[in-house]
């Protein structure tokens, strides 16, 4: 009688690698795109700032400000302009940094993919492996009870 093995994914541990790879990538992507929206919500602080400035400085110009208050009003804009450089270097450094776990998470899902697929492959030439001995084991069981009955 042939003993019933189990089945058993040769490349199993790689394949539980690659689940964790995913995870662990989806998990880093979900934190890239939410830095990426706090700074773009930053940037639009800023320039909601700036425009409330342009306006209180249009005011005080029309007013009859003296020029100290003015270049203070510049120096101010400087700044804020400045603020809102930097923030736009820190959106496009968050950007590329969710691009490129966008492609390792793309990546690692593919070879997951291929990797499961395998494992489907493996196991339908299992069955067919146990089918093919139960086949084998049930002819000889019938050929030795057949001459035996005789």
């Amino acid at each position: 009688m042939v003993d019933m093995k189990i089945f058993q994914f040769t490349l199993q541990g790689i394949l539980n690698v690659k689940h964790s790879l995913e995870k662990k990538y989806m998990a880093e992507y979900g934190a890239c795109e939410a830095r990426a929206r706090l700074f773009r919500a930053e940037l639009e602080e800023i320039n909601g700032r700036i425009e409330r400035d342009r306006l209180d400085f249009r005011r005080t110009a029309t007013a009859g400000a003296k020029a100290p208050k003015l270049a203070a009003f510049s120096a101010g804009f400087a700044a804020l302009r400045e603020k809102a450089n930097a923030q736009l270097r820190k959106i496009e450094a968050a950007e590329e940094e969710k691009q490129r776990v966008q492609a390792a998470l793309f990546k690692v899902m593919q070879e997951r993919k291929m990797l499961e697929k395998l494992k489907e492959k493996q196991i339908e030439e299992y069955k067919m492996i146990q089918k093919a001995e139960e086949a084998a084991e049930t002819d000889e069981f019938l050929t030795n009870k057949l001459y035996t009955s005789k």
